[in-house]
């Protein structure tokens, strides 16, 4: 079963997955060397530890054989060492293993942190083949995965990264997502519920390509605090704020997908959430719905709510606002499209210095609404 964030059913297929922040100075030549040099330090933190080729384990690159033992050999090897990075060297390495005795064919588990880097992601390439199966999961902190394509679009296979863990990092990668699951999702804490909520802390990421197929929640950000999304060029569904606090998404660009599902949102942020920051969202579909909750969901309220710079260029969508308080909504342009509050308690706060078409109101006839416009 999978989790439908807009209506709160059961969970979807887990996986977890994180990636390192170190790019190799050789790389750039890629000319398919098994043993990269020293990698360059970043931003990002660099697990010590050593190097593990994921070759030397037995991987092949090929787009044929199937490397789950291979890989997992070479994250066990580093998860020994105290941690490392696990290079990917240029590639089409495929999945194919039909049990693994867990959701995911690769793996990041234990306590040592891992990179997982690729020599580009336009070079390196991580394919699922199992249908339904998922590809990467990540469950260790601090863990780093960059420079490569997950792709479980190819063969429809599950989720292509699910996270649980706290302080990793998804940089400079492409995701390419299937039709039945989330192609990525960040689960939150176990046990994490929005009556109950329990959040991962610190998840980071950077320069993302985004195309999958979902009718749902095609990147689902769920139970995070002190995070932030940076730098995605989205295709698809929608991107779920599920029940975050102290979380930005800055210079996103979503382009609704292929699928004929309705999920044309753009983002969807449940509440409860507090201080939530969306800076420089450009949406061709909806522009988005702010604390809309289902119909038994009243009492849970979206708290310090800021989106700057929302642009809409398609016509015939709205931007839609449920439950939210002290929401400022500044320096938008919708063009001709309208902004429908949809709250069933309350929708407050300020619309400064924003193009739209008109205020549609919906939603209970006693919701509270005090929204005041600055032109």
């Amino acid at each position: 079963m999978r989790r439908n964030h807009a209506d709160h059913s059961t969970p979807c297929v887990r996986m977890k997955f994180v990636v390192a922040a170190g790019l190799l100075s050789c790389l750039a030549a890629a000319c398919g060397s098994p043993t990269p040099v020293q990698s360059v330090p970043s931003a990002s933190p660099t697990p010590s530890g050593h190097m593990f080729d994921v070759t030397k384990y037995g991987a092949r690159g090929d787009d044929q054989s199937d490397n789950t033992t291979a890989f997992g050999d070479a994250i066990q090897a580093a998860e020994a060492a105290g941690g490392g990075v696990v290079y990917v060297p240029a590639g089409k390495y495929v999945f194919s293993a039909s049990r693994t005795g867990t959701g995911g064919s690769v793996v990041i588990a234990g306590t040592a942190p891992i990179t997982l880097q690729g020599a580009g992601r336009d070079q390196t390439f991580l394919i699922e083949a199992k249908a339904n199966k998922g590809l990467l999961g990540v469950h260790v902190d601090h863990t780093v995965v960059e420079n490569l394509t997950l792709d479980t679009q190819t063969n429809g296979g599950g989720a292509a990264l699910f996270v649980q863990a706290n302080d990793t990092s998804l940089l400079n990668t492409t995701i390419l997502g299937g039709p039945n699951h989330f192609a990525i999702y960040y689960a939150g804490p176990k046990g994490a519920k929005p009556l109950a909520p329990l959040y991962n802390t610190g998840n980071v990421v950077n320069n993302l390509i985004l195309n999958e197929l979902d009718c749902n929640d095609g990147f689902s950000w769920s139970f995070q605090e002190k995070s932030s999304i940076t730098n995605v060029t989205h295709t698809g569904s929608r991107l779920a704020l599920y029940v975050d606090q102290s979380t930005t998404v800055t210079d996103y660009r979503y382009t609704p997908g292929t699928q004929q599902c309705g999920a044309r949102n753009g983002f969807w942020l449940t509440p409860p959430a507090d201080n939530i920051t969306i800076v420089d969202f450009t949406s061709t579909g909806e522009g988005g719905k702010v604390g809309i909750i289902g119909p038994t969901g009243v009492g849970k309220v979206a708290r310090n709510v800021t989106i700057q710079g929302l642009i809409m260029t398609a016509s015939g969508y709205t931007l839609t606002i449920g439950d939210v308080s002290n929401l400022m909504l500044t320096g938008c342009n919708l063009g001709h499209n309208n902004i429908v509050i949809n709250a069933q308690a309350i929708a407050q706060g300020t619309i400064s210095h924003c193009t739209f078409g008109q205020m549609v109101r919906s939603g209970s006839a006693s919701a509270q609404v005090k929204l005041s416009v600055v032109k």
